[in-house]
């Protein structure tokens, strides 16, 4: 994969923000979850088909920005990787998100969960607003 703001991570691999309008074919190992399947306020994309052992790196999903795909790790301390491409992006979220569906996330990549069975166990974030009284 061709790269741009590269920046290593501890596993020693290259990870980048990859610019989608420029190089959308850059995604094919990945699948879209839109804001409203998922309840971010961005659209996510996940491994699904072990893109992460082929390409020898974490476990990421992607997580759109404007037209940039920022790399976050899966796991119990997810991790953005290339925060220097959007330094105001609000990340909270999509932590939660990974920590709520680690292990489908995790199965899904390694082939073990059917899609039916990714969507049907997705945990969507939800938002409580608070009141004015």
């Amino acid at each position: 994969m061709k790269k741009k703001n590269e920046e290593a991570n501890n596993s020693g691999s290259r990870v980048c923000a990859v610019d989608m309008e420029s190089k959308p074919e850059e995604l094919w190992e990945f699948v879209r979850l839109s804001k409203k399947e998922t309840g971010l306020p961005y659209d996510i994309f996940v491994d699904n088909c072990g893109a992460y052992k082929n390409n020898k790196h974490k476990l990421w999903l992607f997580v759109a920005i404007d037209s940039k795909r920022i790399p976050v790790t899966v796991g119990d301390e997810p991790e953005v990787l290339a925060s220097e491409e959007n330094p105001d992006a609000d990340f909270s979220d999509v932590f939660k998100f990974i920590r709520l569906n680690r292990t489908l996330l995790e199965n899904y990549s390694d082939e073990t969960t059917s899609d039916d069975a990714f969507y049907c166990f997705l945990k969507v974030i939800t938002k409580i607003e608070e009141k004015n009284d």
